[in-house]
């Protein structure tokens, strides 16, 4: 989701913020507060809202009562008058706070630290004093100590409200953080050279993976992705990568495909040319020939290996592990005189439908690699909702759509995640005609030849003998690829038929080119009749994941790929 964004004098902004936080979505409430946090304050100064709204607003993000013009008299008006203790006592922790950040900042950490537990625990006490039973357990934490440092913390359960006051008063403690952070030997972005290895990235503006390794004098090409650019496919002049990075064409032999995404094998009729083998599963190879018909793979060269495969290339020692980003996704473990090099590919922890899930502790496998090359698609994504609230959100308000007699279009990437639409739909309470078009058709039906596949056999609605028209208006939920080329002109041709629909029709914005398609035709409307959410449920890993793989691996050499980096370490370190 988006923050939202509000006229200078909206009123609007306040509900918006205070409904986040009523549905639990603290991260995302904060998020939108502070984008908007001085359109806030002159809305609170200008009388335009209730005091028991403003004071919630005031609670819920400790605002400082010295910004507020009149404030004294709202809080005087209010018909809850524990929240006006709260607020007090509120301010009085904030001030606290601020004593402890100088503390931090001079170094003066333990003991300090152990003094504010020990004033948060006593915070329960003085509300009960007030009179306050229902929120006695605001600040009820539950810390757990190993070696008298902090490990981790949590809040007990209890309302919305209490709940995110508990969190907001543990920012003393969440410095503790980046001490636990593992700092790998050397941070890089895409490109990376020592006495042993060399790493060159395809580096342009679009997600588009290609990476060359040598170790010594062996060279292994992982990856050739493409994009679409105005309805093009924009693939890699491999004859330029080559000669720019002066790279020996004869020492090219082999090349592996992590996955079946366009990204990540979209330039695969061109450097075939230059290999003689091309390693994959078995499924990113059935995938690529179902949803890629321009791309002609020379069977003569393809090596077919399963997901825990290891083998040899050369005089590499290479290992296949699963990486939960869509079937047949596998990440790469290259050895070579006692050297380990791990690339994740897109990676992701989440509990998806049509994917094998990976616990987090398989990647300890790899603890103390030398390098690893990570992808950081969400590296910068820090303020982001989890994965399972997503899934919560997608479903809400497909079913308060369906509901209220609105149609619902869901433009996706036509492998893996439409799946995962249709799953959540199909496993939940909403009744309504579901239809799956585009690409993903295809990919269904291979889905359902898989053994073990949670997507049972004509479960799901293709309709292929019909008209596009007919399609739209004789379901409920249409699930449409918008990835490929002949996909967007089949999405844009239902984004029309929204358009001019005289009833009201929700479109689940999602992370693919049918979204940026969608928001240059709704440029051309005034006034239409669309629900807009952006909603994305992301197969890959998310900020906190990434760290986590960092702090589970732990390798020398970390080489950050497909993405922007990490913010942590951009913050910290300057990369």
């Amino acid at each position: 989701m988006q923050s939202f964004n509000f006229n200078q004098n909206s009123t609007g902004i306040i509900y918006a913020t205070l409904s986040l936080l009523n549905l639990g979505l603290y991260s995302q409430a904060h998020f939108t507060f502070l984008n908007n946090k001085e359109k806030i304050i002159d809305i609170i100064n200008s009388n335009k809202s209730q005091p028991d709204d403003i004071i919630n607003i005031l609670i819920y993000f400790g605002v400082d009562i010295t910004l507020i013009d009149d404030i004294q008299s709202n809080i005087e008006n209010l018909k809850d008058k524990r929240k006006k203790y709260l607020y007090i006592l509120i301010n009085l922790i904030r001030d606290r706070k601020k004593e402890i950040f100088k503390d931090l900042e001079n170094d003066i950490q333990e003991k300090k630290l152990k003094s504010y537990i020990n004033e948060m625990s006593d915070i329960p006490n003085i509300l009960l004093e007030l009179n306050l039973p229902t929120l006695s357990d605001l600040c009820s934490l539950i810390l757990e100590f190993k070696e008298d440092e902090i490990d981790f913390y949590k809040m007990l359960p209890c309302d919305n409200l209490e709940t995110y006051i508990g969190k907001s008063l543990l920012e003393a403690i969440d410095v503790k953080r980046n001490e636990i952070i593992y700092i790998p030997k050397t941070i890089s972005k895409y490109d990376f050279k020592d006495n042993d290895v060399e790493i060159i990235s395809y580096k342009s503006k679009a997600l588009v993976s290609m990476h060359l390794l040598r170790i010594k004098d062996e060279y292994l090409i992982i990856d050739c992705g493409a994009h679409i650019n105005n309805l093009k496919l924009e693939t890699i002049n491999i004859e330029n990568f080559i000669s720019e990075n002066k790279i020996p064409r004869k020492k090219i032999k082999s090349i592996i495909i992590s996955h079946a995404h366009l990204d990540h094998y979209g330039s695969l009729n061109t450097i075939q040319e230059y290999v003689d083998e091309i390693y994959m599963t078995k499924d990113t190879y059935n995938i690529i020939n179902i949803v890629a018909k321009s791309i002609n793979i020379d069977e003569s060269k393809v090596k077919i290996k399963k997901d825990y495969d290891e083998f040899k290339i050369g005089n590499l020692n290479i290992k296949f592990f699963p990486t939960n980003h869509i079937k047949g996704s596998v990440g790469i473990c290259v050895e070579y005189n006692n050297k380990k090099i791990v690339y994740t590919g897109d990676f992701s922890f989440n509990r998806q439908c049509t994917t094998q899930y990976i616990d987090q502790g398989n990647f300890y496998e790899f603890k103390n690699a030398d390098y690893l090359i990570m992808e950081t698609t969400c590296g910068y994504k820090n303020i982001d909702l989890p994965y399972i609230y997503n899934k919560k959100l997608f479903t809400y308000f497909v079913d308060l759509s369906i509901k209220n007699n609105k149609k619902v279009i869901v433009p996706s990437f036509s492998v893996g995640i439409a799946q995962e639409y249709y799953e959540l739909i199909n496993n939940s309470t909403i009744k309504a005609n579901v239809i799956v078009d585009g690409s993903a058709i295809k990919v269904n039906e291979y889905y359902n030849k898989r053994k073990n596949n949670v997507i049972a056999n004509n479960q799901l609605n293709h309709n292929k003998r019909k008209n596009i028209d007919e399609k739209y208006y004789e379901n409920d939920i249409i699930i449409v690829s918008s990835g490929l080329i002949n996909d967007i002109s089949l999405a844009e041709k239902y984004f029309d038929l929204a358009l001019n629909d005289k009833n009201m029709v929700t479109i689940l914005k999602c992370k693919t080119i049918g979204k940026n398609l969608l928001e240059r035709k709704l440029n051309a409307y005034d006034a239409i009749s669309i629900n807009l959410i952006d909603i994305s449920l992301s197969s890959h890993a998310n900020y906190e994941d990434l760290l986590k793989t960092i702090n589970m691996i732990k390798p020398k050499n970390l080489i950050m790929v497909h993405g922007k980096g990490i913010k942590l370490y951009d913050d910290l370190y300057n990369v």
